[in-house]
C-alpha cells in the first residue's frame, strides 16, 4: 500500500488512536515508516513502522462519493436530536418562566 500525506488512516496492532493522519512515509526494505498526527494535529512521539504485511492491513479512509446519503442523514439526525431537544426544552421553559412569572405559570393550568 502507498501512503500519502494528508491519508487519515487505521492501523491495527500498534496501540495508536483510531484514526491517525499521514505527515510522512518513508520506503524501508520490507516495509514502511510513517510519520501520523493524532486527530488534534500533534505529531506522534514515536513512528509507526510497518511490515509489508502489517501495511496491507491498514485501512485508509477515502472519499469515493458511494456512501448512502440518507443513512448518514438518519445518522446525523438521530445523533443531534437527542441534544437539541433537551436544551431546546429547558430554553422554552426557562423563557416562558420569565415572561409568564411565577403567578401565572401556576394559574396557567386552572
Amino acid at each position: 500500500m502507498r501512503f500519502e500525506e494528508g491519508q487519515k488512516l487505521r492501523i491495527p496492532d500498534k496501540r495508536l488512536p483510531e484514526w491517525v493522519t499521514v505527515m510522512n512515509a518513508l520506503p524501508l526494505a520490507g516495509g514502511v515508516r510513517l510519520f501520523v498526527l493524532d486527530a488534534n494535529g500533534r505529531l506522534l512521539p514515536q513512528p509507526v513502522d510497518l511490515t509489508d504485511a502489517e501495511a496491507a492491513r491498514v485501512l485508509a479512509l477515502t472519499q469515493d462519493g458511494g456512501g448512502d446519503s440518507a443513512r448518514v442523514l438518519a445518522g446525523m439526525w438521530t445523533l443531534w436530536m437527542p441534544k437539541i431537544s433537551s436544551t431546546l426544552f429547558t430554553a422554552i421553559l426557562i423563557t416562558g418562566a420569565r415572561e409568564l412569572g411565577p403567578t401565572r405559570i401556576f394559574s396557567a393550568g386552572s
